[in-house]
């Protein structure tokens, strides 16, 4: 839930940045604004998406959490990446409902 909730507002801070102040339906993952807006929605929310997890793992970062709080069982168990180009969701047709 914390990783919907940062791609949210850094979906609506972007949006807002580049277009100004918007008008705005949510319900947890899903959001949407006037119609106006619908394709600058659909690319902010790529890029705030690229953008969140380009430099950053989820699962690194909960395993270091887990380390630093001393319970180093199995915490060097993080899946291997693998060859999925992040930035591909920026041409993708359907991304987000």
């Amino acid at each position: 839930h914390s990783l919907d909730a940062s791609h949210l507002m850094m979906t609506v801070c972007g949006l807002e940045d580049s277009h100004g102040p918007a008008s705005w339906a949510m319900i947890h993952d899903s959001y949407a604004t006037h119609a106006g807006l619908t394709n600058e929605l659909g690319q902010t929310l790529r890029q705030a998406f690229v953008d969140m997890y380009t430099d950053h793992c989820p699962l690194e970062a909960l395993r270091d959490s887990v380390m630093e709080e001393g319970d180093e069982e199995d915490t060097e168990l993080v899946p291997v990446k693998g060859g999925f180009d992040i930035t591909e969701v920026m041409k993708a047709d359907f991304f987000f409902a």
